[in-house]
């Protein structure tokens, strides 16, 4: 009953923000057209790569040898403070890479927002360790409701400079860091492990930077993925198509919602002896209704190509559908990834994710050769087909690693 009611609250408050996120999108694209809402949503995805390298896949290692009292608190907070300042110079090497060398204020503010988003994913992470989880939620759900004033800033300026967009991401992370930092001091310290002091840390720090190598790896490539993908989409029909790529990858977001509020309180149950059960089995549960929702965008689109967005977004509603068939996939890796973790495994999600990455990656090459010139449906389908060809081969990995 407390893991129904844990979710229930989840979802209604975490639902909040991702609405926040869609809407700050959606509203500067009817203002202001897709290719200003394709560089807000390329800047904001450009942090989250740094953020999910720099965090070295420490958000769920600190958590869950936090939780088993492996790990005293005061030692996670340290880690994460110092692990944050690897946003600072990721966040200067995206610039110079996507942008050029010359745009120094720029590297500077996208460095600032990398390292305090890296910092509150590890704060955020460890909001969880107490009994309230609420605040977890809250501190989950600031940076996306911060999103709308931002939004709201770029379209009073009528069209803003990525500098500028950077400036306010930074500000936006600062302002969620604080809120985390909040959380954090009424998070009760857990119980320490049965085992000696010694003993403990010794095994704490092994088990800490396996199990982070793995989940440092899974979320980058998951990361690289998205960045990569709008990438392609800028260049395969300019600023325009960077716009309609990044509107339907967010609107792919919108039925994995409740799942992604929901993994987090998946794992924290998984982790005790009230859920030994495996996730796997409500996998066709969970896929089917996403499937059904890419053949719902399809029929729309056919009223409604752009779905009510503007002439901008025109064709919108076949690349949505086939993201859709690929958010089915994606729904199901992660419900498997809370499985991995839970039973000590957390490389078998590292490779599913990045054999996806690598598919997408291989098109991208063949497709530069190719003679006919590729389409924002061919970029969409060949992520559908990545991501089932992922989900197919962690299905493997978890039946060949079953619990003893």
């Amino acid at each position: 009953m407390k893991l129904k009611q844990d979710l229930t609250l989840t979802v209604l408050l975490q639902a909040g923000g991702g609405a926040a996120t869609l809407l700050a999108a959606v509203y500067i694209g009817r203002q202001l057209g897709p290719a200003q809402q394709g560089q807000f949503n390329q800047l904001k995805s450009l942090v989250d790569l740094c953020a999910a390298v720099a965090a070295l896949g420490l958000p769920q290692a600190l958590y869950v040898h936090a939780q088993a009292g492996r790990l005293a608190l005061s030692t996670a907070r340290r880690i994460a403070r110092r692990v944050a300042l690897l946003g600072l110079p990721l966040g200067a090497a995206m610039v110079w890479w996507h942008f050029g060398g010359d745009a120094w204020l720029l590297m500077a503010a996208l460095g600032a927002a990398a390292a305090l988003a890296t910092l509150q994913q590890l704060w955020r992470a460890l909001a969880l360790l107490g009994p309230a989880t609420w605040r977890f939620n809250l501190v989950t759900v600031a940076p996306q409701v911060l999103l709308l004033p931002v939004a709201a800033l770029v379209v009073f300026l009528g069209g803003a400079s990525g500098t500028v967009v950077a400036l306010a991401l930074a500000g936006l992370w600062l302002l969620s860091c604080v809120a985390a930092g909040w959380a954090m001091r009424l998070t009760p310290a857990p119980a320490p492990a049965p085992a000696p002091a010694v003993s403990a840390q010794t095994v704490a720090a092994g088990d800490l930077l396996r199990h982070g190598a793995a989940t440092w790896i899974t979320a980058s490539a998951a990361m690289l993925g998205i960045v990569l993908l709008q990438t392609v989409a800028q260049r395969l029909e300019l600023d325009a198509g960077l716009g309609r790529f990044s509107m339907a990858l967010l609107l792919m977001q919108l039925p994995l919602a409740p799942l992604s509020y929901a993994v987090p309180l998946l794992l924290r149950h998984r982790l005790t002896r009230q859920g030994q059960a495996r996730l796997s089995r409500s996998l066709p549960w969970l896929c089917l209704p996403i499937l059904m929702s890419a053949g719902l965008a399809a029929t729309l689109g056919a009223w409604r190509s752009d779905l009510f967005l503007g002439p901008g977004y025109a064709g919108l509603h076949t690349v949505l559908a086939w993201l859709l068939v690929a958010g089915a996939a994606e729904a199901g890796m992660r419900l498997l990834n809370v499985d991995a973790h839970a039973e000590g495994r957390p490389g078998r999600n590292a490779w599913a994710e990045v054999f996806r990455v690598s598919l997408l990656a291989l098109w991208v090459l063949v497709a530069a050769t190719a003679p006919a010139g590729a389409t924002l449906v061919n970029l969409a389908q060949t992520w559908a087909l990545a991501s089932w060809a992922a989900l197919v081969l962690l299905m493997a990995l978890a039946r060949q690693q079953r619990p003893q």
